[in-house]
C-alpha cells in the first residue's frame, strides 16, 4: 500500500471529498439534536438543584452533598472541595468551573486553596510542555489517520479495510490528544477563577515582560 500526495489527490478528484462532506452534513443533524437535548437537560437539572438546595445545605452529610453536585453538574467532586468553593465569592460560577475540571483539581493539604491534583502541572513550564505535546500529537495523529482513512476508502472494503481501521484508531487518538489539550486549558482557567489568582500562562509572562 502506497501513501503519497498523488494517491490522496486522485481520491479527491474522484469525488470522495464530496462524499465526506455529505456524510459530515448528515452527522450534523443528530449532533444538533443532541445539543438541544443537552441544553434542555441542563435547565431541568438546575431547576431540580434549586429545589434541593437550602441555606444550610453545606452542613449536610458529605454523601448528600456529593450526590447533589453529581446530579447538578454531572461531575464527581469531593465534599470538602465543594464546601470550600461554595464559601468563596461568586460560588455559582466557581462551582461550574470546578465541575468542568474536577479530574484535574484538588484541595491542598491545608484546605486553604485549590491546586492541581498532579503537582507537576503546578509549574508553568511542565504544564505548557504537556499542552504543546498534546497539540503536536493531535496534528501528527490527525494527519496520519486522515491519510489512512482516505487510502482505505479508495481501495475498497476488501483491500482497504486494514488501512481504514488503523486510520480510525489513529484519528481517534488525535482527537483524544486535542481534547486533553482543551481540558488542560480549561483547568488552568478554572484554577485562576476559583482562586482569584493572576494568570501565569506564557502570554501573560510575555505581556508582563514587555510592560517592564
Amino acid at each position: 500500500m502506497k501513501l503519497d500526495a498523488t494517491e490522496i489527490s486522485s481520491v479527491m478528484k474522484d469525488g470522495d471529498l464530496i462524499t465526506l462532506a455529505v456524510l459530515a452534513g448528515l452527522a450534523a443533524v443528530p449532533l444538533a439534536k443532541g445539543i438541544f437535548a443537552l441544553l434542555a437537560t441542563r435547565r431541568q437539572r438546575r431547576k431540580e438543584f434549586l429545589e434541593f438546595w437550602k441555606a444550610d445545605s453545606l452542613g449536610n452529610s458529605s454523601l448528600w452533598l456529593e450526590e447533589v453536585m453529581q446530579h447538578r453538574y454531572g461531575a464527581s467532586i469531593p465534599a470538602e472541595l465543594i464546601r470550600h468553593v461554595a464559601r468563596l465569592g461568586w460560588p455559582s460560577k466557581k462551582l461550574r468551573r470546578l465541575a468542568l475540571s474536577a479530574d484535574f483539581l484538588q484541595l491542598d493539604a491545608a484546605g486553604q486553596t485549590v491546586t492541581w491534583s498532579n503537582k507537576r502541572r503546578g509549574k508553568a513550564f511542565w504544564l505548557e510542555l504537556e499542552m504543546l505535546m498534546s497539540v503536536a500529537g493531535y496534528v501528527a495523529f490527525a494527519a496520519l489517520g486522515t491519510a489512512l482513512l482516505i487510502a482505505g476508502a479508495r481501495q475498497g472494503l476488501g483491500e482497504g479495510f486494514t488501512a481504514f481501521a488503523f486510520g480510525g484508531v489513529i484519528a481517534s487518538a488525535g482527537c483524544a490528544s486535542f481534547m486533553h489539550f482543551i481540558s488542560l486549558v480549561e483547568a488552568r482557567s478554572s484554577l485562576v477563577i476559583i482562586n482569584d489568582a493572576p494568570r501565569d500562562g506564557l502570554w501573560s509572562r510575555l505581556r508582563n515582560g514587555r510592560s517592564d
